[in-house]
């Protein structure tokens, strides 16, 4: 079991900025719930993001070849 699963997380991936609940890792995928696009986060003290939008779907799975870091958050 991974660490963050159940955690809302950011997912810093090649093109885009992912954040949700973490629900799966795979070894080749992770698996957003209710999950978001930050196109643009602000200061990331802020207590919200500057341009976050919900993707139109309960859950989302990302290649992990694309993940650069992911990171539990408090927003």
């Amino acid at each position: 079991m991974h660490p963050l699963k159940d955690k809302n997380v950011i997912v810093m991936a090649s093109n885009y900025i992912y954040y949700g609940m973490l629900e799966e890792v795979s070894i080749d995928r992770i698996t957003l719930n209710n999950p978001s696009i930050i196109y643009e986060t602000g200061e990331w003290s802020a207590s919200e993001w500057k341009d976050i939008q919900k993707l139109p779907t309960n859950r989302i799975h990302i290649e992990r070849s694309a993940v650069e870091s992911i990171f539990e958050v408090n927003k």
